[in-house]
């Protein structure tokens, strides 16, 4: 999934790829086990990693730099 050096873990670039598909805090944290704060937090720290003001910044900028790559979109 990873195409660049980013230094975000394998978790926090599956929750890129969640977010990026359109799924709620809520959803993904019963997908991976993990509380809602728990992923909040990992959020944060991408959203600080990746310079973002919000999660549309970073959604779109995993996108562009090639995070992530979506495959599908509807």
């Amino acid at each position: 999934m990873k195409t660049n050096n980013t230094n975000l873990t394998e978790r926090q670039e599956l929750l890129l790829q969640y977010m990026a598909s359109g799924l709620s805090v809520k959803e993904i944290s019963g997908m991976i086990n993990l509380s809602q704060t728990t992923v909040r937090n990992d959020i944060r720290k991408i959203m600080r990693n990746l310079g973002c003001i919000n999660i549309q910044h970073m959604v779109a900028k995993a996108i562009i730099s090639g995070t992530i790559v979506v495959t599908h979109i509807d």
